[in-house]
């Protein structure tokens, strides 16, 4: 079996916390915080990206994180059962909710995760441009490797597939409200491991085919992006502010999918 390249993890992290509190009195990470920290140095490790230009959030007692971005309010949940609420028209279920962990800090502010006690670990990232990200960190070959995200979506519209992968909730013209980059994961060692959506009904699958040859941990994710709507668009069922068309991922969607932005 192929070996895991060694990162930057939480035990180094919690070191250095347990020198600080000797001189600061903070405790050091438990179990839980490892964890956590351990999923965010295995993203920063082949996903650098992923961690930049984050939005400046808020929390309460059920809202691990939260920050009101371009379009709307965008909730990270204590409890993963409740999912991510993603403006006012779309909500998000976590994979494994019923049996993960509530949200933990990472280390890193603003940034949770939720164990789902099977070896791998959900971190959802809230970007200040208003796209969200939703990473898995995946420890080991005994990790499953299907991943279910159901989406509650509005009565007028529906989650579809391109023939490219891309997946989008769209209107019933083909218009979509958000957009969902192609699937992508890596492994330890940077390289790419195959993965791609299935699409059945409301339930958005990220179906991740690492082997018992690959370098863990596997770093699985998509970028989630809002759609940035013409100003002719009715916000009273988008629950959107009119913006510019900026968002490549739409672009890309609307220029395959009938060319929608023709019709503006």
């Amino acid at each position: 079996m192929k070996k895991s390249r060694t990162l930057v993890s939480a035990a180094t992290l919690a070191g250095i916390c347990v020198i600080g509190a000797s001189l600061t009195g903070f405790a050091s990470l438990d179990a839980a915080e490892v964890n956590a920290a351990d999923a965010v140095a295995a993203i920063q490790g082949v996903a650098p990206e992923s961690l930049s230009d984050l939005a400046a959030v808020s929390r309460d007692s059920d809202t691990a994180a939260a920050a009101t971005v371009e379009g709307g309010r965008v909730e990270v949940p204590v409890d993963p059962a409740d999912g991510l609420s993603l403006g006012n028209s779309v909500q998000i279920g976590l994979p494994f909710a019923q049996q993960a962990s509530d949200a933990t800090d990472s280390q890193l502010p603003g940034v949770v995760a939720y164990d789902n006690k099977n070896g791998s670990t959900t971190v959802p990232l809230i970007k200040a441009d208003g796209a969200v990200q939703i990473n898995t960190v995946i420890d080991n070959a005994s990790a499953p490797k299907r991943y279910d995200y159901p989406i509650d979506v509005p009565d007028w519209a529906s989650l579809t597939q391109d023939a490219n992968g891309t997946v989008a909730i769209v209107e019933a013209d083909g218009s979509p409200l958000r957009v969902l980059g192609e699937a992508w994961a890596k492994d330890a060692d940077g390289e790419a491991v195959p993965t791609h959506y299935e699409v059945r009904g409301n339930t958005l699958t990220q179906v991740v085919d690492f082997t018992d040859h690959t370098a863990f941990p596997v770093v699985a994710g998509h970028l989630e992006e809002r759609m940035h709507p013409h100003p002719g668009l009715d916000r009273r069922r988008t629950g959107v502010q009119p913006t510019h068309w900026r968002s490549r991922l739409v672009r890309d969607w609307c220029n395959r999918c009938g060319g929608y932005l023709a019709k503006l």
